[in-house]
């Protein structure tokens, strides 16, 4: 464990099958198993047709990188399939062998045999960010697709609320959506899943702070939401299904780049390195480790 925070820059992470996959600056990624403290599996450099990789994503045996114009699927640094996008990437999702991916339109692909095959796309509703959660895909305009139906996967079947392009996560949690922009947090009743209702909307204001510039951010548990800020560190808030309260912040003052939880802990990246809270009592989170170092096995 180091001392020096600003030694290593996090660009993004993701866990799957119990390892934590670290994305840095210098696309070195480092593998570690959560079972065992965090320790060291593996760790290798991403520079894929050198294209500087800024995001990763991973669930079973695939894993998918992303650049400012393609996305991979890949294991370790070999490329095993591309492809190319003729404007900036924005966002991807996937899941049941199917990714969706959003560069303002909305693609489908079946990435069942390890490779990129075009399913269908969509000019409709001009898309920069997608979730899929089962066979349901959410957009940032907050329109809903069926990806099961036999054709015309990408054909609106509702819509919901009042979003638009900055919408920057959009997060599903027990019967809940949540969509998260720069400056905004608006929290859905999502029991029926094509027809989300509105809860509550938060805004930046709301937190009283002066220096919060935008949210970076979201993750939730059990109605308890953590907030990623621009420099001010973790707001920790609570949906009690009518209204969303500021339970105030912790941590230090840094600027957040992602947030997962996986059973009991929170997985915070920072300027800095990772953060792992101890959630076990979700009044008060706990700091269980901290890492500014993740190369030299």
């Amino acid at each position: 464990m180091q001392d020096n925070p600003g030694e290593v820059y996090v660009r993004d992470m993701v866990i799957a099958n119990n390892q934590l996959l670290i994305l840095q600056e210098s696309e070195e990624v480092s593998v570690r198993d959560l079972s065992v403290l965090m320790t060291e599996l593996d760790s290798y450099y991403i520079h894929l047709n050198g294209r500087s990789v800024d995001r990763i994503k991973a669930a079973d045996s695939v894993q998918l990188y992303g650049s400012a114009t393609d996305i991979f699927v890949a294991s370790r640094e070999v490329e095993q399939s591309k492809y190319s996008f003729s404007s900036m990437s924005k966002s991807l999702d996937f899941n049941h062998n199917v990714l969706a991916y959003a560069d303002e339109k909305l693609k489908l692909f079946d990435i069942s045999k390890g490779k990129l095959e075009l399913i269908e796309e969509t000019d409709v509703g001009y898309s920069v960010n997608v979730k899929l959660q089962d066979d349901l895909l959410y957009n940032n305009m907050g329109f809903v697709f069926n990806t099961a139906a036999q054709v015309n996967k990408l054909d609106v079947v509702s819509a919901f609320g009042s979003h638009n392009i900055s919408t920057t996560a959009i997060v599903q949690s027990d019967s809940n959506l949540y969509y998260l922009s720069s400056g905004e947090l608006f929290a859905y009743d999502n029991s029926d899943p094509q027809n989300p209702l509105a809860i509550d909307k938060l805004v930046i204001s709301d937190l009283n702070h002066p220096e919060i510039y935008y949210f970076t951010s979201l993750a939730v548990h059990q109605g308890h939401i953590f907030l990623g800020t621009s420099g001010q560190g973790l707001y920790h808030l609570y949906n009690d299904g009518s209204r969303i309260t500021n339970l105030g912040s912790f941590g230090d003052s840094e600027i957040i780049s992602s947030l997962h939880i996986v059973d009991s802990y929170l997985y915070q990246t920072y300027y800095g390195g990772l953060n792992i809270w101890d959630l076990s009592n979700l009044d008060s989170p706990l700091l269980a480790a901290s890492y500014s170092e993740f190369s030299g096995a």
